[in-house]
């Protein structure tokens, strides 16, 4: 909804400063920010777009590059086998 869509807004005007895209990426919440915007990827909302937008700003940050292609995320208990 709107919450998600100011969210994602305000993440990609935040992973444009190269300060922050280590902060974002790199930092102790790096993982959950890289699982809720593959969530949101993987729900195909319409907010998608703005995910692998901030996704590619944080990659611009050299550093980042290997977390975001190694990222594997959680899976969720119901779709466990």
């Amino acid at each position: 909804g709107e919450c998600v869509r100011t969210a994602c807004l305000v993440l990609n005007n935040l992973s444009v400063p190269i300060e922050n895209k280590a902060v974002m990426a790199l930092g102790q919440w790096g993982d959950r920010l890289l699982a809720a915007l593959v969530s949101i990827m993987r729900r195909d909302l319409p907010e998608t777009y703005l995910c692998c937008t901030c996704l590619a700003n944080l990659t611009f940050l050299p550093d980042a590059v290997g977390i975001a292609i190694n990222f594997v995320p959680p899976v969720a208990a119901n779709n466990m086998s």
